[in-house]
């Protein structure tokens, strides 16, 4: 057998994985997904043939999570209760993927339980914060009637804390704040860790503005303070264009604001969540 020449072995390609290159392929969609809703269907599309590769790789299962989340949130329409739905399916399994994770999953019946919860760790942070993300959005346009899923999203948002000591991360602090502000009583609140969490949230991710948009909507009409809630939603109605990396969901949020200021008394006293505070 000859020898394969020097040259040959100095310059051979390295050994490319598909899937990765199809991902990055997909990621590309997905960050234009500004342009049009179109342009971030097309990125759904393109994870679902990569999965078709791959089954049940957390690589692309958190990605269609996210891309989920986004279409819901960034296109708001009737099918977004739907797309958050998906997209919390797509996070579940991604977490399924540990296997210690899922054996203690199964010995509960399915239950979401800390013991489970704690084996998760930075190898499932992606997935584990694109099902909180999804989860809880999932559990805002539902309204009361998801309450009881806040007990498993409160497990998973302290997993992704402990995940993120540094609060370099915007999901883990957002999903505390929202977790509090999503229960249904008000008395049952902690003021307190709502703010925090979406401070650091707020903190580790400036050019965002969900977390801001999200404590004027949720947290500021529990308060009842009229001008301290049109304060918070001029802010984010007026929020800069900013980097395109955020370019669909700064959109929504000031899109959102816009439509709360047309009647912020009311803001007061339909949102679901303060419903049996005093109007004042």
């Amino acid at each position: 057998m000859l020898a394969l020449p020097g040259c040959w072995r100095l310059h051979r390609k390295p050994d490319v994985d598909p899937i990765e290159e199809a991902l990055k392929a997909a990621d590309a969609l997905f960050d234009a997904r500004a342009e049009s809703e179109e342009r971030l269907l097309a990125a759904i599309e393109a994870y679902r043939e990569v999965l078709a590769m791959a089954t049940d790789d957390p690589r692309v299962l958190w990605r269609i999570a996210r891309a989920y989340t986004a279409l819901g949130y960034g296109y708001p329409s009737e099918a977004s209760p739907q797309h958050f739905d998906l997209a919390r399916e797509y996070g579940l399994r991604c977490l399924a993927r540990n296997t210690g994770y899922a054996s203690r999953l199964d010995a509960a019946g399915g239950r979401i339980n800390e013991r489970a919860v704690r084996r998760l760790g930075v190898p499932e942070r992606a997935c584990l914060e694109q099902t909180l993300v999804a989860w809880l959005r999932w559990v805002e346009v539902r309204g009361p009637a998801a309450a009881l899923d806040l007990q498993a999203t409160e497990l998973l948002a302290r997993q992704a804390r402990e995940l993120d000591p540094g609060r370099e991360r915007w999901i883990p602090g957002w999903s505390i704040g929202m977790v509090e502000a999503l229960r249904p009583g008000r008395m049952s609140r902690d003021l307190e860790v709502m703010e925090q969490g979406f401070a650091d949230a707020i903190a580790a991710e400036p050019g965002l503005a969900i977390p801001t948009a999200d404590r004027a909507r949720l947290v500021l009409p529990g308060l009842g303070d009229r001008e301290a809630l049109e304060v918070a939603l001029h802010e984010v109605e007026g929020w800069p264009e900013g980097e395109a990396t955020w370019a669909l969901e700064n959109r929504a949020a000031r899109a959102q604001a816009r439509a709360l200021l047309e009647d912020p008394a009311r803001v007061l006293l339909t949102t679901w969540q303060w419903r049996e505070a005093d109007p004042r």
